[in-house]
């Protein structure tokens, strides 16, 4: 059996993430008495390199470029079949449409895996044929309908290629790894510019599984480094902690940051494993992502960001932002009743937003103001204002931001009533006196 043991925000949400990746696949793990360490068996790691990217493709298939091309299989038809019924509304929804396929498609990480999808169809070819419709002066739509039933029999050809089992598995793959693997780490395996292997699972497995494998069978008895995440016996300092994002520097150009110029800041296989799991822990929704470590046991830590996720996704009519604090609250009052001697104060909020981390310690006594503002805080729910075209505040999560953090309101408050009675242009408000009161 192979043990992973409890430890930081780090350890904990890749512990998190291997968890979610063996749940979705069906492959059964240990947890200890204690709850603190989780244990597989080798056998569960073959054909982990599919299970990988099938937990990312499947969680977030509708957000993936490859899903944007594929999904569109049924209105192709629809056109087909009613080709003079095409009108131009419909003649731009098919223009924008080979522009996305055009796009993606003929990009360099997608083109690179096409051999192992199709040798024999050469889709490159039947991308770059494609061509948008443009009507000339004082020309119809119906006037071009023969033209626009060649571009949509081959945009046919092309999608279902794109919805074959083998092309989501790839270019599915490769849109989750430039849209959420490289959120948590980055620069190694099929991360790296200078990889050498084009097929992505061969690549992961190589890097990753093989590389475990062996350090788990090896004598370690004879080596002299630890490992700087799990203290494990290792041979060399060759693997160091930069595969995880903002995390680590550049050891060979700043060395002055290590201990007498020697760097220490290396990581056993069995860690890097682990670490190549640090975004299935997290939760993404638009562009942020969210991690609840609840280190008091690994159950307790999958149930906690289990409710988180589905609150998340149940919630209608939550603030603008990607998560609305009221779905955490939710989360961990659930994790609170279950049993009464959880202690709050432990628990870390990680927060992934604007491509950095920002971390929130929950207390036990902000968790007792929330339960008693309860209603205060339910109706500021929907309040909030936008600064320009993007910059939009919930008002609940300006709050909530502020009692975590142990501060007090005045100065949001202030800022309220100033933004409320000001005439300048570009802020819009979405709320009033009583949302202040």
């Amino acid at each position: 059996m192979i043990e992973f043991k409890m430890g930081d925000w780090r350890i904990n949400v890749s512990l998190l993430g291997l968890m979610n990746i063996l749940d979705h696949s069906d492959k059964k793990y240990e947890i200890s008495k204690d709850g603190q360490i989780l244990s597989i068996d080798k056998e569960m790691l073959n054909g982990f390199e599919k299970d990988y990217f099938k937990y990312f493709i499947d969680s977030y298939e509708k957000n993936l470029p490859w899903y944007r091309i594929a999904s569109y299989k049924e209105q192709i038809e629809k056109y087909l079949e009613n080709l003079s019924e095409i009108n131009e509304e419909g003649l731009d929804d098919i223009n924008t449409q080979i522009d996305i396929v055009k796009d993606y498609m003929r990009r360099p990480n997608y083109t690179k895996i096409y051999q192992f999808i199709d040798e024999d169809t050469d889709i490159e070819k039947k991308v770059k044929n494609l061509k948008k419709i443009n009507l000339r002066k004082n020309e119809e739509v119906k006037d071009r309908i023969d033209d626009i039933e060649i571009e949509l029999k081959l945009l046919k050809e092309i999608t279902e290629f794109s919805n074959s089992e083998k092309t989501r598995e790839y270019m599915g793959a490769k849109g989750a790894i430039y849209s959420y693997i490289n959120r948590g780490i980055e620069g190694v395996s099929f991360l790296s510019p200078q990889t050498k292997e084009r097929d992505i699972f061969i690549d992961y497995k190589e890097y990753f599984i093989d590389t475990l494998l062996e350090h788990v069978e090896e004598d370690k008895k004879k080596f002299k480094y630890n490992c700087f995440s799990c203290d494990g016996k290792i041979k060399n300092l060759n693997i160091n902690m930069n595969l995880i994002k903002d995390t680590g520097f550049d050891q060979v150009r700043k060395s002055s940051y290590i201990w007498n110029h020697e760097s220490d800041f290396a990581i056993c296989n069995k860690c890097l494993f682990l670490y190549s799991c640090l975004s299935a822990g997290f939760y993404y929704s638009m562009n942020e992502g969210i991690f609840i470590n609840y280190n008091y046991d690994l159950k307790g830590l999958k149930r906690m960001n289990k409710d988180l996720k589905e609150h998340s996704i149940s919630e209608i009519n939550r603030p603008e932002n990607a998560f609305s604090y009221r779905t955490l609250v939710r989360a961990i009052e659930k994790e609170y009743q279950r049993h009464l001697e959880f202690e709050i104060r432990d628990i870390q909020i990680i927060r992934y937003k604007d491509e950095r981390y920002t971390f929130n310690l929950l207390s036990k006594d902000a968790l007792e103001i929330i339960n008693k503002s309860r209603s205060d805080l339910d109706a500021i729910i929907n309040a909030g204002y936008r600064e320009g075209k993007q910059n939009s505040f919930s008002i609940y999560d300006l709050v909530l931001d502020r009692v975590f953090n142990n501060q007090n309101l005045f100065s949001l408050i202030h800022l309220l009533i100033v933004n409320l009675i000001s005439e300048r242009v570009g802020i819009r408000k979405y709320y009033n006196i009583y949302h202040i009161s």
